[in-house]
C-alpha cells in the first residue's frame, strides 16, 4: 500500500470499511455539494448539471406562415442560435434547435435511409436553417449537401428562405 493511501486511511478510517459503491456515493455527494469543485468545473467550461440526454427543442406547425412568424421572432432573441426548419412529406413543419447550436452553427439529426432522408421516422422533404449575416451557403452547408444529396435545403435570412440544392 502506498504512503498516500495509508495517510488517507489514518485520517479517514471509515474508508477502510466501505465497499466501492459506498465510497463512490460519498465522493459523488462530496463533489456535488462542494462550491470549490463546482466553481472549478464551471471555470473549465463544464456544467455537470446541464441535461445531457436532451437533444434539442422542437416546435411543430401546420403552415409555413406559422413557421415564418415564429422564425421572425426567433431572429430577434438576445440569446439567438441558429434554428432548423424541417418540412416533411406528410405536410407537417417543425422548427428544431439543437442544444449544440451557436449563432453561426447548427445541427440537425437526420438520416439517409437508402436515399430517403428521415427524421424521427418521418420522411423529410426539405430543410432550412437561419443565418444572421447572409443567405450564402457556407462550408457546413456544402458538407451537408454532400452527405444528403438530393435534399433541398435553404437558408432563412432577412425574412426570406432562399432554397437551393448544392448537390445538383
Amino acid at each position: 500500500m502506498n504512503e498516500k493511501k495509508k495517510a488517507l486511511l489514518r485520517k479517514y478510517p471509515q474508508l477502510a470499511s466501505w465497499n466501492f459503491s459506498e465510497a463512490n456515493n460519498y465522493v459523488n455527494y462530496s463533489t456535488d455539494h462542494s462550491v470549490k469543485v463546482n466553481s472549478k468545473f464551471l471555470e473549465l467550461g463544464f456544467n455537470k448539471y446541464m441535461a445531457l440526454t436532451k437533444s434539442g427543442t422542437t416546435e411543430m406547425f401546420g403552415t409555413l406562415g406559422e413557421v415564418m412568424a415564429y422564425i421572425a421572432d426567433w431572429m430577434t432573441r438576445p440569446d439567438y442560435v441558429e434554428a432548423y426548419i424541417v418540412i416533411y412529406y406528410d405536410g407537417t413543419k417543425e422548427v428544431f434547435v439543437d442544444d449544440r447550436n451557436t449563432a453561426t452553427e447548427s445541427y440537425l439529426p437526420i438520416t439517409n435511409d437508402n436515399g430517403n432522408i428521415t427524421r424521427k421516422g418521418k420522411r423529410v422533404q426539405m430543410v432550412a436553417h437561419t443565418h444572421q449575416e447572409s443567405a450564402k451557403p457556407g462550408k457546413a452547408d456544402n458538407a451537408m449537401a454532400a452527405k444528403y444529396p438530393g435534399l433541398t435545403q435553404g437558408i432563412y435570412y432577412d425574412g426570406i428562405i432562399s432554397w437551393y440544392n448544392i448537390a445538383k
